[in-house]
């Protein structure tokens, strides 16, 4: 019996899930294979997106702004 290869195209998928699978596999392309044809910046939005997307946009400003007030202070540690 054939497996089915899954082609991230389901059009049974809620938006929200295959807006995280294509981010995720962008960003091991990325990261693990130094895909040039992906940009820091551009990733670094998609992830942003998919992130308020899952979580909310409240939400993930709140903890957008908790995570760099935490980066300042490791920051300020450093120096």
């Amino acid at each position: 019996m054939k497996a089915n290869k899954y082609s991230g195209n389901d059009p049974l998928m809620i938006c929200g899930d295959a807006m995280s699978l294509r981010a995720l596999k962008r960003c091991y392309l990325k990261h693990q294979k130094d895909d040039p044809s992906i940009g820091w910046e551009e990733l670094g939005d998609e992830l942003c997106d998919v992130i308020a997307q899952i979580m909310g946009d409240d939400e993930f400003v709140e903890w957008n702004e908790t995570e760099v007030d935490k980066y300042a202070a490791r920051r300020a540690n450093e120096i």
